[in-house]
């Protein structure tokens, strides 16, 4: 049988149509209770952002990344040879 449809419309088998996204707006994602620390939606910059604070978001991003950095830094002094033995 014939398979129609898009997925930001719907899904077409034949003649029968099994999904329509009409039928399900609005659609509100929730944020899971029990994410990881570091879950993206923990990311302070990303908070301050979100309440509209430019320059903390600015700042929070420019700690992350220094952070990153001497954790990439750490990685390849200390981590394990990538030599063939």
């Amino acid at each position: 049988c014939p398979i129609d449809g898009c997925w930001l419309a719907k899904l077409k088998f034949g003649n029968r149509v099994y999904w329509k996204i009409r039928k399900f707006l609005p659609f509100t994602p929730k944020e899971l209770e029990d994410t990881l620390p570091s879950h993206a939606t923990k990311r302070e910059d990303l908070i301050a952002l979100k309440k509209g604070d430019i320059e903390l978001s600015q700042s929070e991003k420019k700690r992350l990344e220094e952070k990153q950095r001497n954790d990439r830094k750490l990685r390849k002094e200390y981590g394990p040879s990538t030599e063939a033995h």
